[in-house]
């Protein structure tokens, strides 16, 4: 938005039900319009043929290759990596996942969890911000939680993995 657009929009009254409607549709019309115009804040790698790629191997090894187009559904499916680093986060990330949704298991007596309709507490893990993990428990499913039987495996889970392990790779915030 322009400094002229602005200072018209400031200008106009709001004594009438028209121009209320009209100040929100033209403020409506400019953040449709700067968000149109903001450039994209990031961009998705792809690796160009002959580039150096990191993965992680089959007995947990991180190590690198040179990306051709073999590569290209190990790519698609997540498992080729910029740097070092982000293939050894992500073999770090996958062993904790692999952990927590065990111990998920391991508190159901080894069962998936119990939706059949019943009012049954369900504790799954929640991030509610100023680095706070919540461990109450609901009665709704949501596709891609993965819930506890009980409060208490939850918090023994979250002290077993570790509350930063947690945070960083499970809530990744």
């Amino acid at each position: 938005m322009d400094n002229k657009e602005a200072i018209e929009i400031l200008k106009m009254s709001m004594d009438s039900p028209f121009e209320r409607d009209l100040l929100l549709g033209k403020a409506v019309n400019l953040a449709i319009k700067a968000l149109e115009e903001k450039e994209p804040e990031f961009e998705i790698w792809k690796p160009e043929n002959g580039e150096k790629v990191w993965f992680v191997g089959g007995y947990g090894a991180v190590d690198y290759t040179y990306y051709d187009l073999g590569l290209a559904f190990s790519y698609a499916q997540g498992d080729i990596f910029q740097t070092e680093a982000e293939a050894i986060f992500e073999k770090e990330k996958q062993a904790i996942v692999f952990r927590y949704k065990n111990l998920t298991k391991l508190s159901w007596g080894g069962e998936k969890e119990i939706w059949d309709g019943k009012m049954r507490h369900h504790y799954p893990l929640r991030y509610i911000g100023a680095k706070k993990i919540q461990t109450d428990y609901t009665l709704n499913r949501n596709i891609g939680n993965v819930y506890f039987k009980t409060e208490q495996s939850l918090q023994d889970a979250i002290a077993e993995i570790g509350e930063d392990n947690i945070k960083k790779y499970i809530l990744e915030v």
